[in-house]
């Protein structure tokens, strides 16, 4: 089960709980997306967002990393057939 946290209210750190399976990988996509994410020893990833744009972008890689492959399909085809809201994460 992937959790997001909040570390302090003014310390944009996020505490993100992860299966250590995917967490490095989760990372990878962060970092390529330019948003500050380090993997600690007690297992977390913690992220740093600082605007809504990356909070969209840690919520859709979380959401791939996530959801089951029936999941996504189903909401790429919901995007297809509309847009919606909901197709932006």
């Amino acid at each position: 089960m992937m959790e997001l946290t909040s570390s302090e209210p003014e310390n944009k750190l996020q505490a993100i709980e992860v299966p250590r399976s995917d967490r490095w990988r989760i990372r990878r996509r962060l970092l390529e997306l330019s948003i500050p994410a380090v993997c600690s020893a007690d297992g977390h990833l913690h992220v740093e967002v600082n605007n809504s744009v990356a909070a969209l972008q840690v919520r859709s890689v979380l959401r791939q990393f996530g959801a089951g492959r029936a999941e996504l399909v189903d909401w790429l085809e919901n995007c297809w057939r509309q847009t919606s809201p909901d197709c932006a994460a």
